[in-house]
């Protein structure tokens, strides 16, 4: 084998290597617009200065409406399930919301775990909504997308306890799959 035809070998192998070796990028799935609404349970805390603590459970349902009207779509309808904290300032009215959801689609065809975060002035908050993970259909699920949430603390009847409701929108939910 001369030079010429050993140097053709060896950068044929190295293309495909290359191939091979190279990172395989996810599909990012534009679902559309989605909304929810929520009611929650939990323990308020004053905790001094005008601070409440609330630590809870929300829980609701995902709806997802494209432009062209209601289709078929991931993530089409889907409960939520949402351990949370929310921290309020009564004083300056800010309010900074963590917590964790469980999604799962109405279709059965799997689970997206998600990782909430807002902060914002009551009662509207602002913030990212994470894509950590999912299985099923949604096994190495990632991404972010920015939404909106709103919420109403309701009486409390004489001890810690109470109800909150309200809503969040994501102007244009998305999402990774591998």
């Amino acid at each position: 084998m001369d030079v010429n035809q050993m140097l053709k070998v060896i950068a044929t192998m190295t293309i495909v290597c290359l191939g091979f070796a190279a990172p395989s990028f996810g599909k990012k799935i534009e679902v559309g617009n989605a909304m929810s609404s929520w009611l929650g349970k939990g323990e308020i805390h004053e905790v001094g200065n005008g601070y409440v603590l609330f630590h809870g459970v929300l829980e609701g349902v995902i709806f997802v409406h494209k432009r062209e009207g209601m289709v078929r779509a991931p993530l089409q309808a889907a409960r939520m399930y949402c351990p949370v904290q929310m921290n309020l300032n009564k004083k300056t009215k800010a309010r900074s919301s963590q917590g964790f959801c469980v999604i799962t689609p109405n279709d059965s065809s799997g689970k997206v775990y998600t990782l909430v975060r807002c902060s914002s002035s009551t009662p509207e908050c602002e913030g990212e909504w994470t894509h950590i993970g999912g299985d099923g259909d949604y096994a190495g699920i990632s991404g972010t997308t920015k939404f909106r949430s709103r919420m109403n603390i309701g009486p409390r009847e004489g001890n810690k306890d109470v109800t909150i409701s309200g809503y969040a929108m994501w102007p244009n939910l998305s999402y990774e799959l591998p």
